[in-house]
């Protein structure tokens, strides 16, 4: 479980890093409640994204029983996220998570949900298959 440490961490430095340079958007909703929204939805983000990296079985578990019921999620929400929704609702902003992607401009030119869709379907797949193993 020591590996949930670094899931952490790095979540926490994608959140400081869409906070310290975000400008504005964050002016109106700097309270308690939605930074803490903001700051588990990174972490939550991060583990989407290299969850599958994970040699512990116990955190390969709860990997592929999140990415399915997010890809859902995502499915019957219209391709939007309702962690998403709700900060841009309470910060009166429009647009996705600033992932470390957008903080650094990377990859607007292409299908960003499209991407992230086949990332974690891969990355399930890999759980999958260590998990089986």
């Amino acid at each position: 479980m020591k590996q949930i440490y670094l899931f952490l961490v790095v979540g926490v430095i994608c959140y400081l890093l869409d906070i310290l340079t975000a400008g504005d958007r964050y002016k109106s909703c700097w309270n308690l409640q939605t930074q803490s929204l903001l700051l588990l939805h990174h972490i939550f983000f991060v583990f989407a994204m290299m969850g599958w990296l994970s040699t512990d079985r116990t955190l390969l578990k709860i990997y592929c029983l999140i990415i399915p019921i997010t890809l859902i999620h995502w499915y019957f929400n219209n391709d939007k996220c309702a962690w998403t929704q709700m900060v841009n609702e309470q910060c009166g902003t429009r647009g996705g998570l600033r992932t470390i992607f957008r903080v650094m401009n990377i990859g607007e030119d292409w299908n960003y949900r499209k991407v992230q869709k086949i990332w974690f379907t891969f990355g399930l797949i890999v759980a999958i298959v260590k998990l089986v193993r």
